[in-house]
């Protein structure tokens, strides 16, 4: 079966060619815009964590995922972030986004692995705390205790 290529009907086929164009050109530019939008929220992001103004700078992070949720970097820098704040299990998870999205992404790894021997130094030193408030607990009671003894004895004049 042969197609009459009628006026009428080219003029569809261009109209119809000429739509699909327009549409994927407004997806690129929508793309290009929303990375253009990541970048500058990474790049404001990076300003501030070097200024040592963490908590800003995870905000720009966190609206750089919002735009770009695959965006690796995004991720390894609001752990970057996180981790001088001393969060290191929220900087863990960071690290892991990163790495699920780019499994070769030498620095989140390394960042991976200080954060947690960073974690681990911080549990030790938390549990070291609890033990020695323990041990302070149990000294303040036999403390207790041997002057409620000498109290008994000297009652009884022993």
């Amino acid at each position: 079966m042969e197609i009459s290529w009628t006026p009428g009907i080219v003029v569809v086929v261009i109209v119809g060619i000429l739509l699909v164009v327009t549409a994927l050109i407004l997806i690129i530019r929508t793309r290009e815009a929303k990375i253009s939008g990541s970048i500058r929220w990474m790049d404001r992001g990076d300003s501030l964590r070097r200024s040592g103004r963490y908590e800003e700078a995870i905000k720009c992070y966190d609206k750089a995922i919002e735009i770009d949720p695959r965006d690796a970097s995004a991720w390894k820098d609001k752990g970057d972030a996180l981790r001088k704040l001393g969060r290191h299990e929220e900087a863990i998870h960071c690290y892991n986004n990163a790495l699920a999205l780019d499994p070769d992404f030498e620095s989140a790894w390394q960042a991976l692995v200080e954060a947690e021997q960073a974690k681990q130094v911080e549990d030790r030193k938390r549990e070291r705390q609890r033990v020695l408030a323990e041990a302070e607990r149990a000294k303040q009671v036999e403390d207790s205790k041997a002057e409620i003894i000498a109290k008994i004895d000297e009652e009884l004049g022993e």
